[in-house]
């Protein structure tokens, strides 16, 4: 072992432990065939967001089909995803395409998860950081489709690695190299840029500190072109005011402090169901980084590890039109954790973590092939679907066979692909995404065409209890049916396609007369208007005779 660069004047030099190549490339090997063999053994990954993506890129690539949207172009953050699926479709598929996109994000988590442990702890034998990082590789953000942040992620650490480098040496090709690491960054979502430029000018304020110097604070400026444009980005976000309509309405969510603890595990380590349970082993090195929590560590000192946590608990859930804002910051911090592992592990720990890694993978497998057969369940009905039909959507068991992801919740979008129907629900809200509305949308698409819709009006003992906790006193029946007749009221003439995934009797009930029931499949339902049917059959006889 050799002494690595410390950037305190008082603090103990950090010894590096040096893997050889052939050792680090069957570690990155390892971890990254484990965490892509589930990814290809399906069509197509069972991402909750990721038919959504899909569906903007229909529109995309097929504006003129769709003139109420306007496509905001590439020149913006997190838009890596769209830039590569609008290219790479004129050579592959859009399904092939997006998986080739997670794999990336997989094969570079695979390869900087382990690096980053290794070259800012230091002591930590190179082994011991695959033991943990695996949970983290296929992590929540690749299983909720938001493989924008996914790539985000490992990238922002390949900065503070760069930086690191950069500090220990500094030369004009290592500073272009922060630079590049960066702006690629803030082009996958601007938010991981931030989070590496609060832990950059905590670490150099630290140094400055130390050395009584503030030259010690130049090597931030290789952050200021990408601090420039993450300004402009945050600015214009929390000036607007648009209702969102693919998701909830938007209002700020604190959660409580149990909420948080489970959320620090579920929205970063966690799958889809309890086969990927295992990976509740990362408890170890949270009770250890915490019990360790003052050790310094380049980039990760005991004050980033406390920023971290308290920019976790005190971050709202919810704010403007972002979700899972504070759980962006869990990646971070449980990195933080990892990098306080002590050197040696008992030989118990360390095959017990395999033992997690392995079941872990063997779930997640598992859990691919159970739902790609939902999806393929809840898409049979695509061939009864009219080419350029107006599709109302409306999910009530967005999770399916998943616990920990919404897979259902956009998977409407492949009749939008395929059908070419209307997408009320896209991701369109914000100038931030790649299409937002020409137009403001009008009521009915801002507050009853949401998911929530059918997931709190579903049936009416949900609904009984959801009028109930917001204190209405009125007889629930009668609001029940009072809500329904005005939602269909205001949405019966705009479509002639009605998709229902396990709707209540209650629900059924309630569909207006002037659709009849076309497939009915398991928990799908498909309704179609009297006259869209029939300009459907029209064609097909006129090509008979």
């Amino acid at each position: 072992m050799d002494a690595t660069f410390s950037p305190y004047r008082t603090g103990a030099v950090l010894p590096r432990v040096h893997l050889s190549r052939s050792s680090a490339l069957l570690r990155w090997a390892l971890l990254f065939v484990c965490a892509a063999l589930p990814v290809l053994s399906v069509e197509i990954p069972p991402l909750q967001d990721l038919p959504n993506h899909l569906g903007t890129l229909e529109v995309i690539r097929h504006a003129e089909r769709f003139p109420e949207f306007v496509v905001n172009g590439f020149l913006k953050t997190n838009a890596a995803l769209y830039l590569w699926l609008y290219v790479a479709t004129g050579v592959v598929s859009a399904a092939a395409a997006a998986k080739v996109f997670v794999l990336g994000v997989l094969a570079l988590g695979a390869f900087t998860y382990p690096r980053v442990v290794d070259t800012l702890a230091g002591e930590l034998p190179g082994r011991s950081a695959a033991l943990f990082v695996w949970p983290f590789v296929h992590g929540f953000f690749v299983s909720m489709g938001m493989l924008d942040y996914a790539l985000a992620v490992p990238l922002a650490l390949e900065v503070l690695l760069a930086m690191y480098a950069f500090r220990a040496r500094p030369g004009p090709v290592r500073g272009a190299l922060v630079v590049g690491l960066s702006l690629f960054t803030w082009y996958a979502h601007v938010f991981a840029i931030l989070v590496v430029g609060l832990l950059a000018l905590i670490e150099f304020a630290l140094v400055a500190s130390e050395r009584r110097s503030w030259r010690s604070l130049a090597p931030l400026a290789l952050l200021v072109p990408a601090g420039l444009v993450s300004f402009i980005v945050c600015a214009r976000q929390l000036a607007e005011h648009r209702q969102p309509t693919g998701n909830a309405v938007a209002e700020t969510v604190f959660l409580p402090p149990w909420e948080l603890a489970y959320n620090l595990w579920a929205e970063c380590a966690w799958g889809f169901t309890w086969r990927s349970i295992t990976s509740l082993i990362v408890a170890i090195p949270f009770f250890v980084g915490v019990w360790r929590w003052r050790q310094r560590v380049p980039f990760f000192s005991p004050l980033a590890l406390i920023v971290l946590a308290a920019a976790f608990c005190f971050t709202p859930y919810v704010a403007t039109n972002w979700y899972f804002v504070n759980s962006r910051f869990a990646p971070f911090l449980w990195v933080a954790l990892l990098v306080r592992m002590p050197a040696r592990l008992p030989a118990w720990v360390e095959r017990t973590a395999l033992a997690c890694a392995a079941l872990y993978y063997v779930g997640m497998f598992a859990d691919y092939r159970i739902l790609e057969r939902e999806r393929l369940e809840f898409v049979s009905a695509r061939s009864e679907v009219a080419k350029g039909a107006r599709l109302l959507p409306l999910v009530f068991d967005p999770k399916g066979r998943s616990e920990n992801t919404r897979p259902l919740l956009h998977a409407w979008a492949y009749y939008m692909t395929e059908r070419e129907t209307t997408a009320p629900l896209l991701f369109a809200h914000s100038r931030q995404f790649a299409v937002t509305y020409r137009e403001e949308p009008p009521e009915q698409l801002n507050h009853l065409l949401l998911e929530r819709v059918p997931q709190r009006f579903g049936g009416r003992s949900q609904a009984c209890a959801l009028l109930s906790t917001a204190g209405a006193t009125t007889d629930c029946e009668s609001l029940y049916d009072q809500f329904w007749s005005g939602f269909w009221a205001k949405t019966e003439a705009q479509f002639d396609h009605i998709l229902l995934w396990s709707p209540p009797p209650e629900a059924l009930a309630r569909i207006p007369a002037t659709f009849k029931l076309r497939v009915e499949r398991g928990p799908l339902r498909l309704y179609v208007r009297e006259e869209a049917q029939a300009a459907r059959v029209a064609p097909a006889v006129q090509a008979t005779e």
